[in-house]
């Protein structure tokens, strides 16, 4: 799917607006919700580019610049969609309160 323009961008913001609308009930539980999910998403991603990092630090120099844009590319992707996946669980759980009331 990621050979179709857009949708890397799309996708964890729906994830995260489609996760919160069913389990938030309010925009203080959809923060919730997206914070649990970066935190889960943080770990398996540090420890395999801590893993895949120190596989190619055992190389010189183009081992270190192979390990440092492994972990640089990692958080560049975790921020991305952490940041965009948290605004996506807000607007789930805002949506969801908007709906309950009416």
């Amino acid at each position: 799917m990621y050979a179709v323009p857009g949708i890397d961008f799309i996708a964890p913001l729906a994830g995260g607006f489609i996760g919160s609308y069913f389990t938030a009930s309010n925009t203080s539980e959809g923060l919730s919700v997206g914070l649990w999910m970066t935190v889960i998403m943080i770990i398996p991603s540090i420890v395999l580019a801590f893993l895949i990092g120190t596989l190619f630090s055992g190389m010189a120099f183009i081992g270190f610049l192979g390990a440092f844009s492994v972990i640089f590319i990692t958080l560049i992707l975790i921020s991305h969609i952490a940041i965009l996946g948290t605004i996506g669980t807000v607007l789930g759980g805002w949506f969801n309160s908007r709906q309950s009331t009416n």
